[in-house]
């Protein structure tokens, strides 16, 4: 760092401190060069690890995915969920405290349709779960 009476002074370096001054620009000059390029390797390095967790973090939903208690359920367990699931949304439609009937989407039925293969599988296998849809 430059002397404090060089750097809040008003007067003019002479040459000797011009100088050492130019020496020490240089050399601080270099530093921050080596740091910046420190900075690249390191973000590089950042986002490599950031896209490796990714993966990982990835990697571990579909093991819990496959992991899931619900996929341990019978068939007929779920016909039952499903069938109970869309009788209380019948039941409540017509007494008027939930959903409209006015476009499909809404419909549980195509809700569970799409949550996975196996789900589509069996409700499109299940006729009895068609009938109040």
């Amino acid at each position: 760092s430059p002397s404090p009476d060089l750097v809040h002074s008003a007067f003019a370096p002479d040459a000797t401190q011009l100088s050492q001054c130019g020496l020490e620009l240089e050399a601080v000059n270099l530093a921050a060069r080596k740091c910046d390029e420190e900075i690249i390797i390191l973000r590089k390095l950042l986002s490599a690890q950031i896209n490796k967790r990714h993966q990982l973090h990835e990697r571990s939903v579909h093991y819990h995915s496959i992991m899931s208690p619900i996929r341990r359920l019978p068939k007929e367990i779920l016909i039952e969920l499903f069938s109970r699931c869309l009788k209380d949304y019948f039941r409540l439609c017509a007494v008027g405290t939930y959903g409209l009937l006015n476009e499909p989407a809404e419909l549980p039925i195509m809700t569970l349709l799409r949550v996975c293969s196996h789900w589509r599988s069996i409700i499109l296998a299940t006729p009895a779960l068609w009938r109040n849809s």
